[in-house]
């Protein structure tokens, strides 16, 4: 988890209030609101500190400046700190790199990877309750390619069939789109290689 997504979560959950993650238009307002506690909380954890102990030290000016009574600094303090240590278990998943040894795309495999990818933004890499989003089309894609279908070619029939027509073509889901795609190479690639 780096800084930028570690305040992309926060700006999400807002807990002063600021109105940073209301959406004008495509853009977040406000995008780069709690990058300072981001950057703090990750420099703490990296030196040894606890979830807790982070999150009450970067934003221990942010709380006083808004003098806040003790009880309401101590239910923020624990959403902050449960909302990290949730993403802490997510980072585990988002960075696991599947390897297939001398075997096939399994659909358990391609669920992670359409997690890790979310193409459609539904926001299941953050949540720990949407780890299986993906489950359904993984199946999918899995039985198209046992059929001999090449996987960009099941990847958009799948997704077409389940979201919308062309649904991954627009220009804003390329990159990620081209990045599974290479993941999924290279993947296949090295099981295939003896």
């Amino acid at each position: 988890m780096d800084a930028p997504f570690l305040n992309h979560i926060l700006v999400q959950l807002d807990i002063m209030q600021t109105g940073c993650g209301w959406l004008e238009g495509s853009e977040v307002m406000g995008e780069l609101e709690y990058m300072p506690e981001a950057q703090a909380i990750l420099q703490l954890l990296a030196t040894g500190n606890m979830a807790r102990e982070a999150v009450t030290q970067a934003f221990a000016a942010r709380f006083d400046a808004a003098q806040l009574a003790p009880a309401k600094r101590e239910e923020y303090l624990l959403q902050l700190t449960e909302t990290l240590e949730v993403q802490q278990r997510l980072d585990v998943y988002r960075n696991l790199n599947p390897v297939l040894l001398n075997e096939p795309l399994d659909a358990n495999t391609m669920s992670l990877l359409l997690w890790q990818a979310d193409l459609m933004r539904t926001g299941c890499n953050v949540q720990e309750w949407m780890t299986d989003e993906y489950s359904d089309e993984a199946h999918e894609i899995i039985k198209l390619l046992d059929s001999g279908m090449n996987f960009p070619t099941a990847l958009n029939q799948v997704f077409d069939e389940c979201f919308w027509a062309g649904c991954l073509q627009s220009k804003d889901r390329l990159a990620e789109l081209q990045l599974l795609l290479d993941t999924v190479n290279a993947l296949t690639d090295k099981a295939s290689s003896p």
